[in-house]
């Protein structure tokens, strides 16, 4: 009876990470899907501890596309995306757009810029690109990254829920520079570090979902920034429909 308990525990905790769930109705219920990249496990967690109203479970790469695949993915009111993912079969991106059209908020974090190389179509889901040397363009424009360097962060709107109660503030983490952002976003933050790509967090609608993307959040250093974890529970709230 034992090793059937700690079997099952240990299959669970593979699948959610972290179970938060406690069937509150006033709570946005959140997916958190990692997996593809390292990360300092505990400082993200206590990001999404730290915000209030939210109830949420972590899901690793490749049982995270599995998922979003079920039934059971409707049930979620919003998905953040921490992930660095290569591969997602053609039932999988269906799995994005049926969430996408029913209007699930998404939040996009740091490396999931990264994801998807050879779908052409994630690039408008998620609002831009990091070239990697596989991508489909000019091998010459590859995009590129710098780790520990001070970033002075700059609100572009003010107005917009996502910026809600924020202030200009300085960050540790890593920036990309030379990547790719599609027109169609509305842009609002900004910085003005060499090492780093100008537009550093955006908005937009695909189909009938609040998308954000977010470029900070490489490590524990910015997951302990107050600032941070103030950006990531405004953004959650507005996909969410919660403004």
């Amino acid at each position: 009876m034992r090793t059937s308990v700690l079997v099952f525990t240990f299959l669970l905790i593979d699948q959610l990470i972290f179970s938060q769930f406690e069937n509150s109705n006033n709570s946005i219920r959140l997916l958190v899907i990692t997996g593809g990249h390292h990360y300092d496990t505990v400082e993200f967690v206590q990001v999404f501890e730290s915000i209030e109203n939210i109830e949420f479970d972590t899901i690793l790469q490749p049982a995270a596309n599995e998922f979003l695949c079920t039934e059971a993915a409707g049930d979620y009111d919003a998905f953040v995306f921490y992930d660095l993912w290569k591969t997602i079969t053609e039932e999988e991106k269906e799995a994005y757009f049926s969430l996408l059209e029913k209007g699930k908020g998404i939040v996009f974090l740091h490396h999931s810029l990264v994801s998807y190389q050879d779908w052409p179509e994630f690039t408008n889901i998620i609002g831009g690109k990091y070239k990697k040397p596989r991508f489909n363009g000019d091998t010459a424009d590859l995009s590129t990254f710098r780790h520990d360097i001070e970033l002075g962060v700059e609100i572009i709107d003010s107005t917009h829920p996502v910026t809600h109660g924020m202030n200009n503030f300085t960050i540790h983490d890593e920036g990309y520079m030379n990547t790719d952002m599609i027109k169609s976003v509305l842009p609002v933050l900004k910085t003005t570090n060499p090492f780093c790509t100008e537009n550093i967090a955006w908005h937009h609608q695909y189909l009938n979902s609040r998308v954000v993307y977010i470029l900070l959040g490489h490590d524990a250093q910015a997951f302990r920034n107050q600032h941070y974890r103030k950006l990531i529970g405004n953004a959650i709230h507005w996909v969410s429909r919660g403004d």
